[in-house]
């Protein structure tokens, strides 16, 4: 995925970019990181007038949406906090399971 973020920008994708982003944000990269910063910098910079991203004379809605939404996807941030269990109280029955 970090492989293609230059991609993304020099294409002018920003549906793909905040898919990337988000994803790689997801997985634990830093809102410091040098992909990240350039993949938001490319965000906010080719963000429509009316707040939307894609093609401003797209026709269908769905896709001028779903451009946007990942967009605004790979612009959010997360509180990374590693890998834990959902349900902590499971804990205890799955070592049982595990012996």
């Amino acid at each position: 995925m970090q492989a293609n973020v230059a991609g993304a920008c020099e294409r002018k994708d920003p549906e793909i970019l905040g898919e990337l982003l988000d994803s790689l944000k997801a997985f634990g990269l830093r809102a410091t990181h040098p992909l990240i910063i350039r993949g938001t910098k490319y965000l906010l910079a080719s963000q429509n007038e009316d707040g939307s991203w894609g093609d401003p004379n797209e026709e269908n809605i769905r896709t001028r949406c779903h451009t946007t939404w990942t967009a605004i996807d790979g612009l959010r941030t997360y509180a990374w906090r590693g890998e834990r269990l959902l349900r902590p109280a499971v804990k205890s029955m799955l070592r049982g399971w595990a012996r």
